[in-house]
């Protein structure tokens, strides 16, 4: 019998969980199909303050050496959403499945993710190195409690807070749909 190999553990700090979570269910709205991907491994991922945040893992900001199906010559990118591609040269954008199946990915770690119709690949990190720019912890509300599952409700629920903390209700807010 032929199982699917059992997919790495992954981590993500508090800070990028809200932003992630509201890009990926917007993506979801809009229909693109790389979203349910990304929400899954949001999903799946266990949360961490980032003041605790492990060194060598891969995380929003990231620059990340990377090989593709073990064939050298290793790749490398900067995990940015995205919106921020374009001001990021080297930009790997998380809403594309190889920025999605990296992320949270410790060094060392192999996942296996589908690419296109069907097609599969694997990510293998080779290494990892975090900003040396840092924020500073007062200019940056306190993140919701890290407690509980990564349900579906949760996930709505912090959605619903991160779009609040962006779009108050005193603010006008258009949307363009093309």
């Amino acid at each position: 019998m032929h199982t699917a190999p059992a997919l790495p553990p992954i981590t993500v700090h508090s800070r990028d969980y809200n932003q992630l979570v509201a890009a990926a269910t917007l993506a979801h709205r809009l229909g693109r199909p790389h979203a349910t991907f990304l929400l899954a491994e949001l999903r799946r991922a266990s949360l961490c303050r980032f003041e605790e945040f492990p060194d060598g893992v891969v995380s929003m900001g990231s620059r990340i050496t990377y090989r593709l199906n073990g064939i050298a010559p290793s790749l490398a990118g900067t995990l940015v959403f995205e919106h921020d591609v374009d001001r990021c040269p080297g930009g790997l954008s998380i809403a594309n499945p190889i920025g999605t199946a990296l992320l949270g990915l410790r060094v060392g770690d192999r996942m296996r993710f589908e690419v296109c119709d069907g097609q599969e690949a694997e990510v293998i990190v080779e290494g990892v190195q975090h900003p040396t720019a840092t924020i500073p912890t007062a200019s940056i509300p306190a993140p919701q409690a890290i407690s509980g599952t990564n349900s579906k409700e949760s996930l709505d629920r912090r959605l619903d807070h991160a779009l609040d903390e962006t779009f108050p209700a005193s603010d006008p807010v258009s949307v363009v749909c093309t």
